[in-house]
């Protein structure tokens, strides 16, 4: 979405997704200790944690398009490099409430 968050890239969206379920899928061995997953868990972690990094997509450009719509380009100056403390929040504000909902669910 260009008009929304000019330097994100269709590149940088897919290695993030790839790299993110590299990382969850290698922390799961060391978790349940186990060697291997079945292929039926190993396509519901990914399908999860797909989900979530959607929601974390679309929690950055939502947090993109309220800075644009107000013509800022950094929240803040308080961590300098990172863009304010707005950004730091944009996507765990989207995917904090749904992780929690469904850990509720899986849990009880």
């Amino acid at each position: 979405m260009p008009h929304i968050s000019p330097k994100k890239t269709w590149e940088g969206i897919i290695g993030s997704w790839l790299l993110t379920n590299a990382a969850g899928i290698g922390l799961v061995f060391p978790m349940f200790g186990t060697a291997s997953l079945s292929p039926a868990s190993v396509l519901m972690l990914v399908l999860g944690i797909t989900l979530i990094f959607i929601l974390a997509v679309y929690g950055d450009l939502a947090g993109s398009l309220v800075k644009r719509s107000l013509s800022v380009k950094d929240s803040g100056s308080l961590l300098p490099g990172i863009g304010g403390l707005f950004d730091l929040i944009d996507s765990p504000s989207f995917t904090v409430p749904f992780l929690c909902l469904l850990m509720m669910t899986v849990v009880y």
